[in-house]
């Protein structure tokens, strides 16, 4: 927190999930999900540091694996102008075996969670009012493949 690379409230929701039993963490994301799973995208965005990476895709790992379906928090409309993709579409790229297989496999689960196309706008993607491009649903697809076949 010190360094500015997450929020005072992003310190206590993580403080609040790390280390509790599964119980406990499934209720914290019931009550809270979209809140939390923005805590880890963002320190994905912001930070390098290897063994924080791991830890936070780990986090994620385990969330998606004890419920497949939270990863519909992904695509809550509070991100509607955030792109939930990018950071593990970019880890796929960088650090350890470790990082890329938890990246494609929550990219994987994440991206087949999206909610359908409605009126021409794909869910966080292609029609958004925000200024910056936000990966689509077929940019994470086309990006699986090449680092698939690249493997």
């Amino acid at each position: 927190m010190t360094t500015k690379l997450i929020t005072e409230t992003g310190l206590q929701l993580l403080r609040r999930y790390d280390k509790k039993a599964e119980s406990d963490k499934a209720q914290l994301l019931d009550d809270d999900g979209p809140a939390y799973v923005s805590v880890f995208v963002t320190i994905l965005q912001d930070i390098f540091k290897e063994e924080t990476v791991e830890y936070v895709l780990a986090l994620i790992d385990e969330m998606l694996t004890a419920n497949p379906r939270r990863a519909k928090l992904f695509h809550d409309n509070s991100f509607a102008n955030e792109d939930t993709y990018e950071p593990f579409l970019r880890l796929l790229w960088k650090g350890n075996w470790f990082i890329q297989e938890k990246s494609c496999k929550i990219l994987s689960v994440i991206v087949s969670a999206r909610p359908k196309v409605q009126n021409g706008v794909d869910a966080n993607g292609d029609a958004s009012s925000s200024k910056r491009k936000l990966t689509s649903a077929e940019d994470v697809l086309r990006g699986l493949v090449e680092w698939l076949c690249a493997q």
